[in-house]
């Protein structure tokens, strides 16, 4: 008959303990990494300042056609960041219609 080993119970208690141990440190290293990313983020938005609504497409829009508002989205971009190339008023969309610039295919 096989004797029974009195060490392997306690053996997997500790393995099991030190499994509970690892997965508790490896959360709260994640909670305390999540945190610090998220303080970061907010001190860099902070730093970008007051934001403004620009218009991007939202599709791929082919030359010459009219531009309707599904095919645009609107992102917010620090307003330091807005020139006045950007189109911050859907009126300024209004009857527009893409072009295509010399030399892209």
């Amino acid at each position: 008959m096989l004797e029974a080993n009195s060490e392997e119970p306690e053996s997997m208690l500790d393995a099991r303990r030190k499994a509970i141990i690892f997965f508790v440190l490896a959360l709260a290293m994640a909670t305390i990494a999540s945190a610090i990313i998220v303080n970061e983020w907010n001190k860099v938005r902070s730093a970008w300042g007051e934001t403004v609504r620009v218009a991007v497409a939202a599709v791929d829009i082919q030359p010459y056609t009219a531009i309707t508002p599904e095919m645009i989205d609107w992102q917010a971009l620090p307003k330091q960041f807005v020139t006045t190339g950007f189109i911050t008023e859907a009126q300024k969309l209004k009857d527009s219609i893409a072009l295509v610039k010399k030399g892209i295919s």
